[in-house]
């Protein structure tokens, strides 16, 4: 066996390794946290259970989130507000976010295109991974990152099996999830308050963020399918 195949190896072994212990872990605590995501009272009643340890609690629920893909994140983005109320909710939820995109790229960055295609969609990853490397640069990618129908935990393990430089595409893609955390954890906040008209302007907000991914995607993704 030369190095090539045993390094393979080591890294389908620890692939192995960290897929049984996720599938355990999610077999045992995912359908609770899934009900208690959506039942805010209830899950604010969870997180404070733990405490000042409960903001830690509520960034690692982030990071499993991102870095299990199929995890929805909008239910924790708008719990974030609900909870903690703004600006904290928004910096909880970015700080999950942050952390989770940063070890989803590296993960796929470590475990490789083989590895990373048997538990990502693999049509999704090689689609994504075509429209990364024609993304003409930095201003592709941010086009990516802004456009709603793009999935974008899943767009961080196909950016991180492509030759772009990690810090370049985690700054353009964390920027860019800026707007829809805010808009989603303040949206979260406002109806913890009963502030309807907070909820209004969140609500048209989040109008504009669909209506501009909608153009995004007419001239970028959809001209790509044309080529």
């Amino acid at each position: 066996m030369n190095n090539r195949q045993m390094h393979y190896l080591i890294r389908f072994i620890l692939f192995i390794g960290a897929l049984l212990a996720v599938i355990a872990l999610l077999a045992r605590y995912l359908p609770g946290i899934m009900r208690l995501a959506k039942n805010p009272d209830d899950f604010a009643d969870y997180i404070a259970s733990f405490g000042y340890a409960g903001y830690l609690v509520f960034v690692l629920l982030e990071i499993i989130q991102v870095v299990i893909a199929v995890i929805p994140g909008d239910l924790f983005h708008i719990a974030a507000g609900y909870i903690f109320k703004m600006p904290l909710g928004f910096l909880l939820a970015y700080a999950g976010e942050t952390a989770g995109a940063i070890l989803a790229f590296m993960l796929a960055r470590f475990l490789g295109e083989k590895l990373v295609s048997r538990f990502v969609p693999k049509e999704q990853l090689d689609r994504l991974c075509s429209l990364l490397n024609s993304a003409g640069g930095i201003a592709g990618t941010l086009v990516l990152c802004l456009i709603p129908a793009v999935p974008k935990d899943i767009l961080v393990y196909a950016a991180g099996i492509t030759p772009i430089k990690p810090f370049r595409f985690l700054t353009v893609f964390l920027l860019c999830r800026i707007p829809d955390i805010l808009v989603k954890s303040g949206g979260g906040a406002a109806f913890s308050q009963r502030d309807y008209a907070w909820l209004i302007v969140v609500m048209l907000s989040f109008l504009a963020l669909i209506g501009i991914g909608y153009t995004l995607k007419k001239r970028f993704i959809d001209s790509q399918r044309l080529k």
